[in-house]
């Protein structure tokens, strides 16, 4: 979410500010704060981002302690606000297309953080416009593999550890379903993959982690489903 802050001409559009505060607040049933990053294009003096309320986060921002730096604020983006679903809480969202509302308020943080911007060391209460982030469901489809063939024959064996290693250094064939190639299941491919594979099949190492033998689906699978879009061995 982009943050931005105008001086319209109902105010002072030309005048010189020193810095600003703010809070935005959010549903935290259903999001959570991830990071907050100034836009500024240079180093304020002092910056401080709060992102311990649950509710919304904070940012207090002085330009130059000493007065040596004043920016005109005309739609000028200030900072970027990431943020992330709960996803425990989605269950029972409306699949229609819904707005979520993201509120300016005078209320989060401890103590809570007034939305003002600072001109002539003087707090300048702003005008809020408020923003919302919609949520849309996405049907996702989970793809049934069998972890370890790699080159979806139906079978774990030499040819899947030789598959891996030709496809990571010798640019050799791919299937649709990456993961099926995470013999070891360290949640990345790699040559360690296909050493596990060796290793199973002629030095008694462990089998591949479920879903192994019998096809099925990984849990850790669930929030990424484009690691397997296809899997035609099962």
């Amino acid at each position: 979410v982009t943050v931005s802050i105008d001086q319209d001409d109902t105010g002072a559009p030309d005048a010189l500010t020193q810095g600003f505060s703010m809070g935005l607040s959010h549903d935290s049933s259903l999001f959570g704060v991830t990071g907050v990053v100034t836009t500024l294009g240079f180093t304020p003096g002092f910056e401080q981002i709060g992102l311990a309320d649950p509710n919304g986060w904070t940012a207090g921002i002085v330009y130059d302690l000493l007065g040596g730096i004043e920016e005109v604020l005309q739609n000028f983006n200030v900072a970027t606000a990431s943020y992330e679903t709960v996803a425990a809480n989605l269950t029972g969202v409306d699949p229609a297309p819904a707005p979520s509302a993201l509120t300016w308020s005078n209320t989060i943080g401890t103590p809570p953080v007034d939305n003002v911007v600072v001109v002539d060391g003087a707090s300048l209460n702003a005008n809020f416009s408020d923003g919302s982030v919609t949520l849309s469901a996405v049907a996702v489809v989970i793809v049934d593999f069998r972890r370890g063939d790699a080159n979806e024959d139906g079978i774990v064996n030499i040819a899947d550890g030789i598959w891996i290693l030709n496809a990571l250094f010798q640019g050799g064939p791919t299937i649709d379903c990456d993961i099926a190639s995470d013999a070891n299941d360290d949640g990345g491919v790699d040559a360690s993959d296909a050493a596990y594979i060796f290793q199973y099949r002629f030095m008694g190492g462990s089998p591949p982690p479920a879903p192994f033998p019998a096809c099925g689906t990984d849990p850790a699978q669930l929030p990424a489903p484009d690691d397997c879009n296809s899997y035609n061995a099962c």
